[in-house]
């Protein structure tokens, strides 16, 4: 498996900042899109020529296109990019919910740095992440 191209979605910029700078040691992972809201992660993959992501990390609640709206938009237009919510909300109806709407995958935002590169693999190795 060659670099996995990440884009990441969360209306947080300290914690998008986090996320990038944590997994910046791991060679094998490239963030390539940032967003703060879901139209905002539309908007870059709707780009002509743009690189598509292979993954997406994508928050649940957000301003203007909630994690929801947009995995639904994204599953359907885009079905071979991987979505993996990353939220920190844990009540189960939201994790079932995001994976009947195309989410491949659902971690807290409390995961460390480690169980998300885990998370980013699995979904490329087998489709799916589940803790």
């Amino acid at each position: 498996m060659g670099v996995i191209k990440v884009a990441i979605a969360d209306d947080h910029k300290i914690f998008r900042k986090g996320v990038i700078l944590s997994l910046r040691p791991y060679p094998n992972i490239e963030f390539i899109i940032e967003s703060e809201n879901g139209q905002e992660l539309i908007d870059a993959l709707q780009v002509p020529d743009a690189t598509l992501p292979d993954v997406i990390l994508m928050d649940l609640r957000m301003p203007q296109k909630d994690g929801i709206e947009t995995t639904k938009y994204v599953a359907k237009q885009f079905p071979q990019i991987h979505i993996i919510c990353l939220t920190m909300f844990e009540d189960e109806r939201y994790v079932s919910h995001m994976m009947e709407v195309g989410a491949n995958g659902y971690l807290l935002k409390s995961a460390e740095p480690q169980e998300i590169k885990q998370a980013i693999l699995e979904v490329m190795a087998k489709g799916y992440y589940l803790n």
